[in-house]
């Protein structure tokens, strides 16, 4: 769903860009976790 004042497609292209963020944070601690899933969470 797009934010006020954006369009479908810029809206898209930022969700991108966070995914994005969120993956490279998650590969960032990969192997330094245990047992447990490495994880990034960009606070938006």
């Amino acid at each position: 769903m797009a934010g006020p004042g954006r369009s479908q497609a810029e809206q898209e292209g930022l969700d991108r860009r966070f995914m994005a963020a969120a993956l490279r944070l998650s590969r960032k601690n990969g192997g330094r976790t245990a047992t447990n899933p490495s994880l990034g969470t960009p606070i938006v």
